[in-house]
């Protein structure tokens, strides 16, 4: 007998496949549809090697709606209170039903946890996907089975499994509104340190820009050998006149016209040391 259940709080349907017809199911496929308010949409396809012929009922346990039961060959169902029956008019080897659980889903605070078990007489492969509400996220990574994947839809996430050879498996998730506080706070942080790290990259980048500028209004005013002069200076910070004329290869003259300019200006202080000057540079 293949059974998928859940515990009673969630409210979730139960249904019920005889054992004769069970065991020539090899492959089941449930899709899991949650929505914000708490119910389950859910479709279970089941593929039979040992078609169906007669007639089987599926009982349900808890509060179910919209059930709908459909089959790659023709066949009728009836919904009497909480049994499905099912009337196959030719043989059956997949056989859909969907339904809709409402308050399927248990809260605790701002977490939501939605989980459903699947018991089978024999080993069995199963595929299930559970689709979360638009705007959640799954809580701290916690789902299992733990080697499902996740994907997106764009707007939905989506985890998938694919089990093989199982005889009882329990798919669950939890999951919580991306808007609630801690995510939001979290969220802030990230943003608050984003803007920091950004407003410090802006405040460098422009710092750097106006000096470029203000070197380049400040060179305006003096002739290229001077330039020079001040760019030297103002990289070596303290240096000698004598090292200075012979590393720009200046005349004597120059370079003392150079820096009588350039103590003028403000720009540099000029300190006698034995036969030469002793230059520092005078930050702008």
């Amino acid at each position: 007998m293949i059974i998928q259940k859940t515990l009673p709080i969630l409210l979730l349907a139960l249904f019920v496949i005889p054992l004769t017809h069970a065991q020539g199911a090899d492959k089941i496929e449930v899709y899991i549809d949650l929505d914000s308010a708490g119910a389950a949409s859910q479709r279970a396809v089941f593929y039979f090697t040992t078609p169906l012929l007669t007639q089987t009922n599926y009982t349900l346990d808890g509060i179910v709606r919209d059930v709908i039961v459909t089959a790659n060959g023709q066949i009728d169902f009836n919904v009497v209170k909480n049994v499905i029956e099912i009337f196959p008019k030719a043989p059956v080897n997949v056989l859909m039903i969907n339904y809709t659980a409402d308050n399927a889903v248990f809260h605790s605070n701002s977490v939501n946890y939605f989980f459903t078990e699947f018991n089978f007489d024999k080993e069995t492969n199963i595929s299930a996907q559970i689709k979360l509400p638009q705007g959640f996220v799954i809580y701290q990574n916690n789902y299992k089975p733990l080697d499902a994947t996740l994907a997106s839809d764009g707007s939905r996430i989506i985890l998938l499994w694919n089990e093989t050879n199982e005889k009882n498996i329990l798919f669950s998730v939890k999951y919580q509104d991306y808007n609630d506080a801690g995510f939001f706070w979290f969220l802030l942080a990230i943003f608050l340190v984003i803007f920091i790290i950004f407003v410090i990259f802006l405040f460098f980048h422009f710092k750097k820009k106006n000096k470029e500028a203000y070197n380049e209004a400040f060179m305006k005013g003096f002739r290229n050998d001077e330039q020079r002069a001040i760019q030297y200076i103002e990289q070596k910070k303290t240096v000698f006149q004598r090292d200075m004329q012979r590393d720009l290869n200046f005349s004597r003259a120059k370079a003392t016209r150079i820096v009588m300019r350039l103590e003028e200006k403000g720009i540099v202080h000029k300190k006698h040391y034995g036969r030469t000057n002793k230059l520092s540079w005078i930050q702008k």
